[in-house]
């Protein structure tokens, strides 16, 4: 039996390029799926163009780095997943923001008329056992039968290590039931669905997960018309969202796939 493996591109509404890319991808069928950012400043002016489309739709919850729909306890939204983390153990008024935006944030998603196939959200956040509780919970509210895990990895000293101690903490703790769990192989592969990281990346998937779950390649697609008066980091991560185009574009995506026994 081959392993069965989701492509889905994340960030929709983070911008008009990432909005564009995704939507072509969506359109030529290159994804299977597409989560949607929508936090009080996601650009959602052309969402209908990828209503059309035939790929599945999830919500990217947002907790970090983007202004929300409600106003944060300390004023301003974390900037970054670790000060989340710090505010969400130290502050049962953090606790229920997050539950209230996570609230806001699925009634947009279901403003746009589109179907909530899965959920997930930015730089894994919802994994952290304080939150997966909220987020587990709000599911099954609005009657969401697929959700982003990775307990099925192994941990390491690494981002994708560290996502998977606080995934089987929190599945440990509170386990899904009647969940397809969609475990990403994309983690730490932003810009790299191409050449030798492609195979590697590709390479991983092997062994079966069973009825519950799915593997998920995560991508960050977007095209290159930007103005040059961005800092390095900025250009180096659109450099990145480039490639994950080029690969998607590619024959040696589908190759690739084909070599390591994938769907």
């Amino acid at each position: 039996m081959n392993a069965q493996v989701r492509i889905t591109a994340d960030d929709y509404g983070l911008s008009p390029h990432v909005n564009e890319a995704i939507e072509d991808l969506s359109n030529r069928l290159a994804i299977d799926a597409v989560s949607i950012m929508v936090h009080r400043n996601a650009d959602l002016t052309t969402i209908h163009r990828l209503g059309a489309t035939n790929v599945l739709f999830g919500i990217h919850l947002v907790f970090t780095e983007f202004a929300g729909l409600i106003k944060w306890p300390t004023g301003e939204t974390p900037s970054h997943y670790l000060q989340l983390f710090k505010e969400v153990i130290s502050s049962r008024h953090a606790q229920d923001a997050v539950r209230n935006e996570a609230v806001a944030q699925l009634e947009r998603y279901s403003s746009l008329k589109l179907p909530l196939h899965f959920i997930n959200s930015h730089h894994h956040v919802h994994l952290f056992p304080m939150i997966w509780p909220i987020v587990v919970k709000l599911a099954n509210e609005f009657k969401v039968t697929q959700i982003r895990t990775a307990i099925k990895h192994k941990p390491s000293f690494s981002r994708r290590g560290l996502v998977t101690v606080a995934s089987k903490i929190s599945n440990a703790v509170h386990p899904i039931h009647n969940m397809t769990q969609l475990v990403p192989i994309g983690i730490n592969y932003s810009g790299a669905l191409v050449g030798s990281a492609l195979r590697t990346t590709l390479s991983f998937p092997k062994r079966q997960l069973g009825d519950s779950a799915v593997w998920e390649l995560v991508v960050h697609p977007e095209n290159n018309d930007r103005p040059d008066d961005r800092s390095q980091e900025k250009r180096s991560l659109e450099y990145q969202m480039l490639q994950d185009v080029d690969g998607l574009n590619q024959t040696l995506l589908n190759n690739g796939m084909m070599r390591a026994g994938i769907n």
